[in-house]
């Protein structure tokens, strides 16, 4: 399972806001689980960033109960228009 850290977030330029709800949430490390994603975005959290940045279609597919790419689709559109995030209720 993949985990985000605090470190991991100021390292790929979180901005600092997101850092700080992340670190008072979860501490220092979190899971990358369906259950933190809709509990992150509950918080106002950019989420589409981070599945963005961590996600591959595989993992993304298997977390979100996909299929959500396929050979024409890219991780950005999806979360650019919001059809993934969606998902994450």
């Amino acid at each position: 399972m993949k985990t985000v850290t605090t470190a991991w977030l100021r390292k790929h330029e979180a901005c600092e806001e997101q850092v700080e709800i992340f670190q008072k949430e979860w501490g220092n490390k979190a899971y990358i689980t369906r259950e933190n994603l809709q509990r992150a975005r509950r918080l106002g959290m950019d989420i589409g960033w981070l599945i963005w940045e961590v996600l591959n279609p595989r993992d993304m597919n298997k977390l979100l109960d996909g299929p959500w790419l396929n050979a024409g689709t890219s991780v950005k559109s999806l979360c650019e228009n919001n059809a993934l995030l969606a998902q994450v209720k």
